[in-house]
């Protein structure tokens, strides 16, 4: 799979993004904390879920499912290093594409995420 002509699945190097590794989890792991909570506090992703025959709450928390509703671009500051490192970590959209208050893009706007913490899931 690709994106803006890199490799999507491969993760970027430290260099290209300015800023190091334990950086750049710790961002990934606060989203993928907020799409967790998302997920919980809105019927949309459980009902996609649901009609797949897939319900079980235990299962959902294991996995860390979580939906992407457009929360975090309302807590994001307007400018600053947050906004770059999201978009360097392939969280918002590089294109510069924003919503209609002109907040950035989420790339997985609308969708369930799972996250994979390391190389092994």
């Amino acid at each position: 799979m690709k994106s803006n002509n890199k490799d999507f699945c491969r993760p970027a190097k430290d260099a290209d993004r300015g800023m190091n590794a334990d950086q750049a989890q710790g961002l990934i792991e606060r989203v993928a904390t907020l799409y967790e909570r998302a997920f919980s506090d809105c019927d949309e992703g459980r009902t996609f879920l649901g009609s797949r025959g897939i319900t079980n709450a235990d299962l959902h928390g294991r996995h860390r499912i979580g939906y992407c509703n457009g929360s975090l671009r309302k807590i994001l500051p307007s400018t600053g290093g947050v906004l770059k490192a999201l978009t360097e970590l392939g969280v918002l959209a590089a294109d510069g594409s924003a919503d209609s208050a002109g907040s950035p893009q989420e790339l997985l706007h609308g969708c369930l995420t799972f996250p994979l913490l390391d190389v092994d899931g």
